[in-house]
């Protein structure tokens, strides 16, 4: 099986996409901005980590990471790269946030979010019982969709 995850949106505030199978639209994406692969660097205070490369990458079920959601497998450059609940960039260490729709400058936790994503954690309980063990998730931009602005 593989799920199609299109990127429609690089954006400084984020990464927005889609997971699709087999042509139908599955949830929405929230991902770190892209810088390259850049992992977290441990040595600053700032969440500097970003969206991984394009690619396409195997994914297991996940019953031992921190929010044992789905697990990203061999990532360049990466470890422990998660697919689980989140609802803005700052919740992310470089992983993938699965919702059910991206709405913009919502304030939450006392900080304006460009991006937000909704019902992230039902979503990604549906997903886990949804989707199999093991799959292959196809990391991709749409062109035609895709806007870049910082």
């Amino acid at each position: 099986m593989k799920v199609t995850h299109i990127r429609t949106n690089y954006h400084q505030e984020g990464t927005l996409g889609k997971w699709l199978f087999n042509g139908k639209h599955l949830c929405f994406t929230l991902e770190r901005p892209d810088n390259g692969n850049k992992p977290d660097d441990k040595q600053t205070p700032q969440n500097d980590s970003g969206c991984i490369p394009e690619g396409t990458y195997k994914v297991r079920k996940d019953y031992t990471g921190k929010f044992q959601c789905f697990s990203i497998q061999d990532v360049p450059n990466r470890s422990a790269i998660e697919i689980h609940q989140a609802n803005t960039i700052d919740e992310l260490l470089g992983c993938v946030a699965l919702g059910d729709k991206i709405v913009n400058n919502i304030e939450h936790k006392g900080k304006v979010y460009k991006f937000f994503l909704t019902d992230s954690k039902k979503t990604c309980d549906r997903m886990k019982a949804e989707l199999p063990e093991e799959f292959d998730l196809e990391i991709t931009s749409d062109r035609t969709l895709c806007s870049v602005k910082n």
